[in-house]
């Protein structure tokens, strides 16, 4: 599914996904990772040694296509890794995916589906589900990068997926901004909204007054 975008913000994030351990190999060397035993370089090793990841995601944007292509891939390709870029026209097809093969008895590291370009109600899911990795994203070398203190109004597009705590399991892929235009013969500037709050008031107030773009444009 394209990206979902609400009122004031979207986020697109990669969930690492998996299923119920079968291979003790592949579930020791998650849970050392996860518990911090395992630090990045033991990471890289080991996707060097299985060779290959499998991310799907929307396919529908040309630029990111290209991006995977001529940037992800032969970069990842320089680590010995092969990126295998799985485009699909709806995310819920790699969810229906992920807890198919769940259900059917698939383990760790037995699943086709190893990230997922996700959001919103298809996180919710294979969180309700049991169906993720887990606590990953604070791991990443990058989340030094990334405000996780939830005192900080900057951490809830990291900590939140349309309000859902994600519990670190998923990462944040990119954050953006939804700029409202004001009609300035209409609206006095001292009755223009500046935050979230202020909004609310405002809708409350006056009703039908505001509109937005249909997502995902």
């Amino acid at each position: 599914m394209k990206p979902n975008v609400s009122i004031f913000s979207l986020v697109a994030a990669c969930a690492a996904t998996s299923v119920w351990a079968a291979d003790p190999d592949d579930a020791a060397f998650r849970d050392a990772f996860l518990s911090g035993n395992a630090d990045w370089a033991a990471v890289e090793a080991r996707a060097a040694e299985e060779g290959g990841v499998n991310i799907y995601y929307w396919g529908g944007n040309d630029l990111l296509n290209i991006w995977m292509d001529r940037v992800v891939a032969p970069a990842m390709a320089e680590m010995g890794v092969t990126l295998n870029p799985v485009r699909i026209t709806g995310t819920k097809d790699a969810v229906d995916l992920v807890l198919a093969e769940k259900h059917s008895g698939k383990g760790i590291g037995q699943g086709s589906v190893d990230m997922i370009w996700i959001n919103g109600e298809n996180f919710a899911t294979l969180k309700r589900q049991d169906a993720l990795f887990g606590s990953f994203a604070q791991s990443l070398p990058n989340s030094v990068n990334l405000e996780w203190d939830e005192s900080d109004p900057r951490a809830m597009l990291n900590v939140r997926d349309f309000g859902v705590p994600n519990d670190s399991a998923e990462v944040p892929w990119s954050g953006e901004q939804y700029v409202c235009a004001v009609n300035s013969a209409r609206v006095a500037d001292e009755d223009v909204p500046s935050t979230f709050a202020e909004l609310k008031s405002y809708l409350e107030a006056n009703p039908g007054k505001f509109t937005y773009v249909k997502p995902p444009h």
